[in-house]
């Protein structure tokens, strides 16, 4: 059986792949001699505490969606994964409640220290 030769995707082709947004979009990208691609590691962010964060309660019919409380509180449900950091939550399924209070972090901080 002969190993997966493993070639990385170059820098600006990963770019080109995700938006601004995306989590996924300092990970980097392998591709094997199948044709298959996959990801790296992906390295999670420190989101700090700002004076500007909002904190916000959890209401009825939004404990399975970080997605909707992102639309909501930033404009675009591609952020879901910065309250998901911000907040320690691994399974936003399982973990969120009707009454629990989650940190929205300062979009403004998100895009100059997270999204640059």
């Amino acid at each position: 059986m002969t190993p997966y030769k493993i070639e990385q995707l170059p820098e600006k082709d990963v770019k080109k792949k995700f938006r601004q947004t995306s989590r996924y979009r300092d990970t980097s990208i392998y591709k094997n001699d199948d044709g298959h691609y996959y990801f790296g590691i992906w390295k999670v962010p420190k989101i700090d505490e700002q004076p500007e964060d909002i904190y916000y309660t959890i209401r009825y019919g939004e404990t399975l969606s970080l997605a909707t409380i992102s639309y909501e509180k930033y404009g675009t449900k591609d952020l879901w994964w910065i309250l998901a950091v911000a907040n320690n939550i691994l399974d936003p399924f399982t973990e969120l409640k009707v009454d629990d209070v989650i940190r929205i972090p300062n979009l403004s901080y998100i895009y100059s220290k997270i999204l640059t």
